[in-house]
């Protein structure tokens, strides 16, 4: 995690519709192996229709966050409400290679969390790749719930993301310098 005397500055924003060049940014940091876990597939690229859905952002149903360092996109996470249930959401999050373990990954699912929470979302669906055992066995210590019929897939509050010992407590400013 960064800290207070560390040099650099994190911030945590949301995304705006449409804004496209921190998603590639992020998406360019990753290594083979982390896009295999985070895309279930381990693709040079990202296409041109997958980037247009995830920053076709509406308030509300579909929402996106970026952490910068320097304001040098680090990480993205975001959610997208159910068209099936609107009390329920899909929680993603991704943080380029050269920072993952400095807790920006917790901060930006803290955060996704807190505003899914205030749109009404009740439950958060995570998609996690079998072989990331480290998170899959961090969300179960939280309460996540499997989804039997859908083999990766985990569920838990937005409440009990944020309410978690560490790691995933919400900043206290979105929009704004949280660390420094």
């Amino acid at each position: 995690m960064l800290t207070c005397c560390s040099p650099r500055c994190l911030r945590i924003r949301h995304l705006a519709p449409g804004e496209d060049g921190p998603l590639r940014r992020v998406f360019a940091g990753l290594s083979r192996r982390s896009r295999y876990l985070r895309y279930q597939r381990a693709a040079p690229l990202l296409a041109t229709s997958t980037v247009t859905a995830l920053v076709r952002l509406q308030p509300g149903t579909h929402e996106a966050l970026v952490a910068e360092v320097d304001d040098e996109p680090v990480g993205i996470a975001r959610w997208i409400r159910s068209h099936a249930d609107a009390q329920l959401a899909e929680i993603a999050v991704e943080v380029v290679d050269a920072e993952q373990g400095r807790g920006i990954g917790g901060l930006l699912a803290g955060a996704a969390a807190r505003g899914a929470r205030d749109a009404g979302v009740d439950y958060l669906t995570f998609w996690v790749h079998a072989e990331h055992g480290r998170l899959r066995q961090r969300l179960l210590r939280l309460g996540a719930t499997p989804v039997a019929d859908e083999p990766g897939q985990f569920r838990l509050s937005p409440r009990a993301l944020l309410t978690a010992d560490r790691g995933f407590a919400a900043p206290d400013s979105v929009d704004g310098i949280v660390i420094r």
